[in-house]
């Protein structure tokens, strides 16, 4: 499923995407990666010291850059395994008659606040969720028990959500 920044330009959030981020369950790692091999050139992926995955591959494909991740780690004060599987609630989105699957926003504000994105393109994300409202609050609810209590209440309380948790 896709994430990131072209989650973010989908709903016209930014302007554009930096690359494509694909999140996929550990279980499908392997053949999404043998697809990539045949059809894109694989190249040395960025390291940074914030993320730390069990699966991470990068991919030019067309001129165009390819991150696929399975068990996505966010390191901050402590470790933050991202739960994604097949039981991850997606958005389905019709592209040129093809259905892509699409991550939440709701995860990924949960995702850009564990990663110390700028407060700026997170406070864009909020308040898309503010004036659009959380649709999927089951995953909200998953993903945030990724946070501890402060952060929990903090973005609960961003996001004017409290009533419906």
């Amino acid at each position: 499923a896709i994430g990131g920044s072209c989650l973010l330009l989908q709903h016209n959030i930014v302007a554009s995407a930096n690359d494509v981020d694909i999140f996929v369950s550990s279980k499908d790692i392997m053949k999404i990666k043998g697809i990539m091999d045949e059809i894109a050139v694989a190249l040395k992926p960025k390291s940074n010291p914030k993320f730390s995955s069990d699966y991470f591959y990068t991919f030019l494909y067309h001129g165009i850059t390819i991150d696929i991740v399975s068990e996505f780690k966010i390191l901050k004060d402590e470790q933050y395994l991202y739960p994604f599987d097949e039981s991850t609630t997606l958005e389905i989105r019709s592209i040129n008659q093809v259905d892509v699957p699409f991550m939440c926003l709701e995860d990924w504000v949960i995702l850009y606040f564990l990663m110390d994105y700028p407060i700026d393109k997170q406070n864009n994300l909020i308040e898309y969720l503010k004036t659009h409202g959380v649709k999927h609050y089951n995953q909200f609810t998953k993903t945030l028990e990724l946070l501890n209590e402060k952060d929990k209440n903090y973005l609960i309380n961003r996001l004017n959500v409290k009533e419906r948790l």
